[in-house]
């Protein structure tokens, strides 16, 4: 969907994205996803029910096979998890500094759980 701000005449495309995640060809690597997330998400919003990711016009083209909006899709639905009781109904907004804080916070402890954490 491709919208106008009203207030500042800016436009913008929104994605929209189930709140469960979506299912992308190959997963990103966590580089690319920020250097994407840094050039054109601009805000993220969550409902409940589903992720509405804010880019620049015209750059949801880029997110085509939709790796970009799995990988903020997952990293919501475990922000969620972290958030004490009533976390899942809440409404989120993400600025997209936050998302890369996010992100990068979450690839750190993908990688040293992966390490050090053995699971039966």
């Amino acid at each position: 969907v491709e919208g106008v701000a009203l207030c500042g005449q800016r436009n913008y495309s929104l994605k929209f994205v189930h709140g469960h995640g979506v299912r992308a060809t190959k997963p990103l690597d966590t580089m690319q996803c920020l250097h994407l997330i840094t050039s054109f998400v601009g805000e993220v919003f969550a409902h409940p029910t589903f992720v509405c990711v804010v880019m620049r016009w015209g750059m949801h083209e880029v997110d085509g096979s939709h790796q970009l909006a799995a990988v903020i899709a997952e990293a919501v639905r475990l922000l969620r998890e972290l958030l004490p009781s009533g976390g899942q109904s809440r409404y989120l907004r993400l600025s997209s500094s936050v998302l890369q804080r996010l992100l990068l916070r979450m690839a750190c402890l993908d990688s040293h759980l992966g390490d050090s954490l053995w699971l039966p």
